[in-house]
């Protein structure tokens, strides 16, 4: 799991299949492991000071039909 920019190219480079955590979160719910990511999300940035822009996370909300932020 990488969401460091720089990490994620050498990752690539290496042949690497990445996947962020809006990634984990989206297979989470898609395999009933979660029954909603937007709480998660809402936790994440204000516990762990997790940086994703708006527009992403409303985004994939909005794949997973749940309500925008």
């Amino acid at each position: 799991i990488l969401d460091d920019k720089q990490a994620r190219k050498i990752a690539e480079k290496q042949g690497l299949k990445v996947i962020g955590t809006l990634g984990i979160l989206i297979l989470a719910k898609e395999k009933g492991i979660v029954n909603e990511v937007r709480s998660l999300i809402i936790q994440m940035k204000k516990r762990v000071n997790f940086r994703v822009s708006e527009y992403l996370i409303n985004k994939v909300l909005s794949m997973l039909n749940e309500p925008l932020i």
